[in-house]
């Protein structure tokens, strides 16, 4: 493992005996691949730089979370033409030796359904072991129909009927296992007090993460701003369902690149979050995107904009929803789909208004738990599909409602249109 400070090459030997230090500087190796870390140095500090990316872009703890399970997900993939060829040599000898190839084989179910079943598992790992109990049944069919011809008996006959039994047994279970797994999803491993861990470790060694944004601060009193200032106002107005979110993108100058305000439902940046809502109101011509996750609140998002005092009630100011619905992620492959019973305990809370404006597989998704957070995508990418959304939203309202990219979505009680992209990203 090389040493981050000086770059010099120190293997386990040389580590061990200059007591976890490097040999030339002495600087100290915080991880050790050798002792069960999932990383050495120089890989978490390419995690670290690969999550920022090129453009050096701030990121919040959860995204860099989702990014560890994706990176330590990946090294869970089940090889199966090691296991294929290990699998034909022990049949082969055991056939010779034995006469007995119906033995391996069913040996072998009863450890990969094991493991199937074992939820300590990936999905995905799951799936491909399903798969290999397919291939090793469908061989055994044909394994079975070689042996008959080349030697015809009675007993030969007997095993060859039991060979193509289990076959189709084994075929019949590793489909039936691999469409319960279709909708099977994840849990989250990775805890947040294991990344603190490992933070905390590498920020004694090597100082804070200076990319690494902290949990979105909640200032008691208000800013002192000029009195002038609230005179002012803006056009254009993006409202979070999630504190990290609105700190994520102000961090990064979403706000300055596209001359748009943000704040979060609940109140974030607090220091000025009153002021920020009081110069939005007074322009009759304001724009409200609303940024959100697929979740039961999320969802939810746009009508509360619409129907809350506080917010935009009984006004005519258009809101676009540019967030993520479930019925996106149903469309789409690739998110990171998770599950919680907290997420399935709010779903009954769903008002009957959003439930019209949901299909039957959408609530059907989130009744049963599931939900996908916006921080789950990697920052540039949620970046460059927040503006596409944005820019292809940024006309007035009333000359887009004839737009293909966007539908009509009757969550208020009002004549005025909330708008919903058909797709995202």
């Amino acid at each position: 493992m090389k040493c981050i400070n000086c770059g010099i090459e120190n293997n386990f030997k040389e580590r061990t005996a200059y007591g976890g230090r490097c040999k030339s500087c002495g600087h100290q190796f915080v991880f050790e691949p050798k002792t069960g870390s999932p990383f050495s140095d120089p890989g978490f500090q390419k995690s670290i730089e690969s999550v920022s990316g090129p453009e050096n872009l701030l990121f919040t703890k959860k995204q860099l979370i989702y990014f560890f399970e994706r990176k330590l997900g990946k090294k869970n993939k089940f090889a199966i033409y090691p296991y294929a060829i290990l699998f034909l040599i022990i049949y082969f000898w055991v056939t010779i030796l034995f006469s007995v190839p119906l033995l391996v084989s069913f040996i072998t179910l009863m450890i990969l359904s094991a493991q199937i079943k074992s939820e300590n598992q990936p999905v995905s790992l799951r799936k491909q072991q399903a798969r290999f109990l397919q291939f090793i049944g469908l061989f055994e069919i044909f394994a079975s129909v070689i042996l008959l011809m080349i030697n015809p008996n009675n007993i030969r006959f007997i095993i060859f009927l039991l060979s193509v039994g289990l076959g189709l047994f084994m075929i019949y279970v590793g489909e039936s296992r691999r469409q319960m797994l279709s909708h099977a999803i994840d849990k989250f491993p990775l805890a947040s007090t294991q990344l603190d861990s490992w933070l905390n470790s590498w920020s004694a060694v090597n100082g804070p993460i200076f990319k690494l944004l902290p949990s979105p601060k909640q200032s008691e009193s208000n800013a002192m701003l000029r009195p002038d200032i609230t005179s002012y106002s803006f056009d254009r107005l993006m409202v979070c369902d999630n504190s990290a979110i609105a700190q994520f993108l102000i961090a990064n100058n979403f706000h300055f690149n596209h001359s748009c305000a943000i704040v979060s439902i609940t109140g974030y940046p607090q220091s000025i979050f009153s002021t920020i809502l009081e110069m939005a109101k007074r322009n009759p011509e304001l724009v409200v995107y609303a940024v959100h996750d697929a979740t039961t609140r999320g969802v939810s998002l746009t009508h509360h904009l619409r129907n809350t005092p506080q917010w935009f009630q009984n006004t005519t100011i258009p809101i676009y929803d540019v967030g993520l619905t479930p019925q996106q992620v149903l469309n789409s492959k690739g998110f990171f789909i998770r599950h919680s019973d907290t997420s399935e305990t709010q779903s009954p809370a769903i008002s009957p208004e959003i439930r019209t404006t949901l299909s039957p597989e959408e609530i059907a998704w989130l009744e049963a738990g599931n939900f996908v957070e916006l921080e789950s995508l990697p920052p540039a990418k949620l970046l460059q599909i927040l503006s596409r959304q944005f820019n292809l939203n940024s006309t007035k309202w009333s000359d887009d409602t004839t737009s293909s990219d966007s539908t009509i979505d009757s969550r208020t009680s009002t004549d005025i249109a909330i708008f919903a992209s058909s797709s995202f990203g």
